[in-house]
């Protein structure tokens, strides 16, 4: 998976995550991964959802949240890619300056995981 990231606006930021095959060949077809909201590079740290956190679906794919009951919140979702393995996640924060990753559990079991994504104060 490769991650791009849009500028921050209004309090939210934009991933797409596209998915490719294990040749590195684009996907001719959707795909579903587990992705968390994390607070360390190394993705093993998630991110505690507070109430100034919002995951949803971007324009491309889908994110399904988990019930808000769930002790991880919706900072553990899963993203279903569009047709050709891409997906947006919208991020907004209004708390302020922070900073996370994505952490996407692939089907080799192998995690990827992005580089920071940094919301201003």
């Amino acid at each position: 998976v490769t991650y791009a990231f849009d500028a921050e606006a209004s309090n939210e930021i934009t991933a797409t995550l596209t998915f490719k095959d294990a040749n590195g060949n684009a996907l001719g077809a959707g795909t579903r991964v587990y992705v968390t909201l994390c607070t360390d590079a190394s993705g093993l740290v998630i991110e505690p959802h507070s109430s100034t956190l919002t995951i949803a679906s971007g324009a491309v794919g889908a994110v399904e949240l988990k019930a808000a009951a769930n002790a991880l919140g919706h900072s553990g979702f899963y993203v279903a890619t569009g047709a050709t393995g891409i997906a947006e996640v919208s991020i907004t924060q209004t708390s302020g300056a922070d900073t996370f990753y994505l952490a996407t559990n692939l089907p080799n079991g192998k995690l990827s995981v992005s580089s920071v994504i940094t919301f201003a104060a």
